[in-house]
């Protein structure tokens, strides 16, 4: 059931990105908030929250007893550590057009050391944030 689920939705989470800022500019329109307030802030929160549940509802209650083929729920296994992966790099690497090595590099390397040499995730947590903060602290 969850393999189904997830299979719902990865194929409506491509779909729904686009449509979250217009569903909030609708919503700030038709209560007649004015672009750049704090509302029209938390009108986005509420309308992303709002959203992610209907996105978690939706695949079970579409999918019911159908399970995926193995070959879609290997695929699927392997969305999750790619996709966080790519966070990761993302938000580490890169400042504006540049490619910037810093503390943070440091960290995420020394954190991996430790998830390669089979240590345990918030061991590794741990020494990333310790050598990220040491860094900075040297300069």
């Amino acid at each position: 059931m969850a393999a189904a689920s997830a299979v719902v939705t990865v194929i409506l989470v491509p779909v729904s990105p686009a449509g979250v800022p217009v569903l909030a500019a609708a919503a700030t329109a038709l209560i007649g908030l004015r672009a750049g307030s704090t509302a029209v802030i938390w009108v986005t929160i509420t309308v992303l929250a709002v959203g992610t549940l209907l996105l978690k509802t939706v695949g079970p209650v579409l999918a019911g007893g159908w399970d995926p083929p193995p070959a879609a729920v290997r695929v699927i296994e392997l969305l999750t550590p790619a996709m966080l992966t790519s966070l990761i790099i993302t938000s580490t690497f890169p400042d504006g057009r540049e490619l910037v090595l810093d503390a943070r590099a440091g960290g995420l390397l020394a954190g991996a050391l430790v998830l390669l040499a089979r240590g345990p995730l918030v061991l590794a947590l741990v020494v990333g944030a310790a050598v990220t903060a040491g860094l900075r602290l040297l300069g």
